[in-house]
């Protein structure tokens, strides 16, 4: 049998509760909808975007922090002496650098292992920005030399990475690590040209800015090399290097 409700108040409750799970629906649906559209315009973005690289966080294991560099650089000679880089990440505030590392684990890894040093080291996180542009107008090859080009002056970090590691443990000669860099001087120096062409006959800001990152990428390398042989310190200067390097992506 059908209940029939006589009470007022009690109609009111039902009615009163009807409307609040009808309120609830629509934030909900309102709220699926908003995060939806917030996903798809991220997913459309990057799908849709010619020039994509993710913000990327690297791990600084720092020996000393100040705001002063001149302070910084007075220990450059104790820092090296444990094996540092003896780079200054120059910020607020500054840091005297061991060296980078790709992952947080290898960066805890070392401070834990290095406890007893004279220097308190702690775990700084040091971020390259995301970039993403389109290049309406351009050609689907011009395209492609661009991206490659961003691509490779990003990947290469790793790959210096992993020559300063072969270098620490002594898996690799100073001659042989050279050599490697030198070759990746001259594919980077071979990408630069083709920017060069594009950004002579399309001019663009982000292309100028690439233009300009390898041009630095290409300097910091020829130096590097060059005080790996010149210099005593072989492995201190490619660890110098590697983290100039990190900065020059930090910076970009």
């Amino acid at each position: 049998m059908k209940k029939v409700i006589n009470n007022y108040n009690e109609v009111f409750v039902i009615k009163h509760k009807r409307r609040i799970w009808l309120y609830l629906i629509i934030i909900g649906i309102v709220t699926l909808v908003a995060l939806t559209g917030v996903y798809v315009s991220r997913l459309i973005s990057k799908v849709g975007t010619d020039v994509y690289v993710g913000a990327k966080t690297y791990y600084g294991v720092s020996m000393m922090q100040s705001d002063n560099v001149i302070e910084l650089q007075a220990e450059y000679n104790s820092a090296v002496t444990l094996g540092g880089s003896g780079y200054i990440w120059q910020g607020k505030p500054n840091y005297l650098l061991a060296l980078i590392y790709p992952e947080e684990d290898m960066a805890n890894s070392v401070i834990a292992t290095n406890s007893t040093t004279s220097f308190r080291l702690q775990l700084v996180e040091l971020t390259s920005p995301e970039i993403s542009y389109n290049l309406d107008g351009l050609s689907k090859e011009d395209k492609t030399r661009i991206i490659q080009s961003t691509n490779y002056l990003f990947d290469f970090a790793n790959s210096l990475y992993e020559l300063t590691i072969a270098m620490q443990k002594q898996s690799l000669s100073v001659v042989a690590c050279a050599s490697t860099i030198n070759s990746h001087k001259g594919e980077i120096m071979a990408l630069h040209n083709q920017v060069t062409r594009v950004l002579e006959s399309y001019p663009n800001k982000d292309i100028d800015r690439l233009n300009t990152a390898l041009t630095k990428a290409i300097n910091l390398l020829d130096k590097m090399v060059v005080n790996m042989l010149d210099n005593t310190m072989d492995t201190i200067n490619l660890k110098y290097g590697y983290c100039e390097y990190i900065r020059l992506l930090a910076d970009y």
